[in-house]
């Protein structure tokens, strides 16, 4: 006895164009397996729906946020007070010091007595950068290191020109460092950039030429003081995303 539950086969038939197939019913239970996949594909379809205007009237509609952002600082310039050699240096990369610290001396090179200058720090702060070792010759006036003052450091974001006009000094914000992507420092806006960042080159790029059609976005630079100071996470370079809370 045939099974009940097989597909039909076809019936052929003559006609003037040739034999005529007739198409092969779907079993009632394949029939079901794809409405069911329709609705769970219509249903997954209204979720999201439902999370991107949920995350625009809960995040989007009164933060504006910017992946164009670093730790930033005010560099700290030691400079050699004269020609000579470097010695006694204390310049090594991470050492603090304080406002007025000897940090080495240069002692002049020549036949007989020669006198040395000493090197103070301008103010306190933590090498970043050391640029000359010790025994090296320098000249006057020549870049020994560079530093950062630990509890000065911002953040920089770089807010689109369109979204500038939201961003007022005193909003708070909160900065998630690529290198620690799970943490949240927050802050608030310190300061805004009076004019747009292209503006401050040298050879201004021809597409922000007013007349061209197919003008460039420019960005506004916004600084974030972190309400943490001393924050071992926040060196100077490193990468963040920044999300300003719109205050009505």
């Amino acid at each position: 006895m045939p099974d009940q539950q097989s597909a039909v086969l076809p019936t052929v038939e003559e006609t003037t164009d040739g034999p005529f197939v007739a198409p092969v019913p779907f079993p009632a239970r394949t029939v079901r397996a794809a409405g069911i996949v329709l609705a769970l594909v219509a249903v997954l379809t209204v979720c999201e729906l439902v999370a991107f205007g949920t995350n625009y009237l809960l995040h989007d509609r009164f933060y504006v946020t910017t992946g164009n952002a670093q730790v930033d600082g005010d560099q700290i310039e030691i400079n050699a007070p004269s020609s000579g050699t470097l010695a006694d240096s204390n310049l090594d990369q991470g050492s603090a010091f304080r406002r007025g610290e000897i940090l080495g001396r240069v002692a002049a090179v020549g036949g007989g007595p020669q006198a040395s200058r000493v090197i103070k720090a301008p103010d306190d702060g933590a090498i970043g950068l050391e640029a000359v070792h010790e025994g090296s010759y320098v000249r006057a006036g020549q870049t020994l290191a560079i530093a950062y003052n630990p509890s000065l450091i911002y953040i920089t974001a770089r807010v689109p020109e369109s979204d500038i006009q939201h961003v007022r000094i005193g909003d708070p914000a909160e900065v998630r460092l690529d290198a620690f992507p799970d943490e949240v420092i927050t802050g608030s806006v310190e300061q805004l950039q009076p004019s747009a960042a292209g503006n401050f080159q040298i050879y201004p790029s021809t597409d922000i030429d007013p007349t061209n059609i197919q003008k460039i976005d420019q960005y506004v630079a916004v600084r974030i003081r972190p309400y943490a100071e001393n924050d071992a996470r926040l060196r100077p370079g490193l990468n963040a995303t920044v999300s300003i809370r719109v205050v009505p």
